[in-house]
């Protein structure tokens, strides 16, 4: 190996670490206070790192996150990894600025119902680390918000400085990591509205397969029975896919 390629490789390979250097951060404040305000959690919010030998500890994870920072997300309800076997770690840090005067309580929503295993570490009150366990391989009732498909969390502030979560995820199929924040009671006005068009979407499949039904015993036409048939698997097919399935047979 030539003197000019040596020093050519060792100038790509300092160029190349200068650019991994940079593309890593810490995450950006989020204020809970100006969610509403357009392109707030864009850029930086949150970020990431991939631990492909799935070994990290939450400890060793943690300190990498707070030491050495992630890669930036851009819009934390667009997140997307590819398929692979690895476990992708996200910080992201909150602040109820109003907190002593409102005493307002927030939720994080993940919503895409099909993660194997998720995790949300933080520090308590006395700064010992603390876990909530979820994932669509864990039971349904442990879940700590039931009344949704997707995966939710109260998230445990307690006073008006900044708080610091941690995100593990990991699944064998695609990662999608939709992240968002809602003050408690919007939170289950939403989800109430959400769950009621649900209702009427599989209510009208039901009604539809039992008016087929019955047509099938006074006409006794095999067609009407493979409609019916066909409309309960797409209602089937649908509620695996959304959640509901798991949520209500499942659990």
């Amino acid at each position: 190996m030539g003197k000019k390629t040596l020093i050519l490789l060792l100038g790509l390979g300092f160029f190349a670490g200068h650019l991994l250097a940079q593309s890593r951060s810490t995450p950006a404040l989020i204020d809970l206070h100006k969610l509403a305000e357009a392109g707030h959690l864009l850029e930086n919010k949150v970020v990431f790192i991939e631990d492909t030998s799935t070994t990290l500890s939450p400890t060793e994870a943690i300190k990498i996150l707070n030491t050495k920072g992630g890669e930036p997300v851009f819009d934390p309800y667009q997140i997307t990894f590819r398929q692979r076997n690895s476990v992708f770690w996200l910080c992201f840090k909150v602040q109820d600025t109003a907190f002593e005067e409102t005493r307002k309580k927030w939720v994080l929503q993940i919503s895409y119902p099909s993660l194997d295993s998720i995790d949300l570490y933080y520090l308590d009150k006395k700064g010992a680390l603390q876990v909530f366990q979820t994932g669509d391989k864990r039971v349904f009732v442990e879940r700590d918000i039931k009344s949704t498909r997707f995966f939710a969390f109260h998230l445990p502030i307690y006073s008006a400085e900044v708080h610091t979560f941690y995100l593990r995820i990991r699944s064998d199929g695609l990662l999608n990591v939709p992240i968002s924040f809602y003050e408690l009671e919007d939170y289950y006005t939403q989800t109430i509205y959400e769950e009621t068009l649900m209702g009427a979407f599989y209510g009208i499949i039901l009604v539809l397969s039992f008016y087929n039904l019955f047509l099938f015993f006074v006409l006794r036409s095999r067609m009407y029975l493979m409609y019916v048939a066909y409309m309960l698997s797409v209602a089937a097919f649908s509620a695996a896919l959304d959640g509901h399935l798991f949520q209500y047979v499942f659990f």
